[in-house]
């Protein structure tokens, strides 16, 4: 009896512990198509039906993660030259919920440049955090890479411009595991 109560607990433990990292590439300024051409494991892939002809310049990537670090990495081919916004977040849950909250470290590009991949360039004083247009998130301790690593969530997302070229694959990796505000 002990054993299933044990094995109870560490089968709920574990599903507890799931998360969801979220990864949003937005190009609606600048009306490129967008196509996911593959990624590391199975995520959700969602492009925005309610932009109508704009759908694919609007994707959602969702994938899960849990209490330890964990690599995963996409590639998105642009059909056009031009600036996709790469939004870091958690997935949306109502006002008045708890957000959800996800950590990312150790990002990695191919195909485009990215500033500040691993959050270790040294803040300025106006508290801005290098590349990544935000003053909040930034976590010392327990990095997948380094020192620092970033948290974010659906209202606390950080966000980097790419500039992309036209059939151009841009592959991103990066490591993510679940965290709390």
């Amino acid at each position: 009896m002990k054993l299933v109560f044990g094995l109870a607990a560490v089968l709920t433990a574990g599903w507890l512990s799931a998360g969801e990292f979220r990864i949003d590439l937005i190009s609606l300024k600048s009306n490129i198509d967008l196509e996911i051409q593959k990624t590391s494991e199975k995520f959700k892939v969602i492009d925005s039906p309610w932009y109508k002809e704009k759908r694919r310049q609007s994707i959602e990537i969702r994938g899960e993660t849990s209490d330890q670090w964990k690599a995963f990495s996409f590639t998105f081919v642009p059909k056009k030259s031009g600036e996709v916004i790469l939004r870091v977040s958690a997935p949306y849950v109502k006002p008045g919920e708890t957000p959800k909250v996800c950590a990312y470290d150790d990002f990695k590009i191919e195909g485009a440049d990215l500033k500040n991949r691993g959050f270790e360039e040294k803040v300025p004083a106006h508290g801005w955090i290098p590349g990544w247009g935000t003053k909040d998130g930034l976590m010392t301790g327990d990095a997948a890479e380094g020192n620092f690593y970033m948290r974010a969530a659906y209202r606390k997302a950080v966000t980097q411009t790419l500039n992309c070229r036209e059939g151009v694959p841009v592959t991103i990796s990066f490591q993510a595991k679940n965290a709390v505000w």
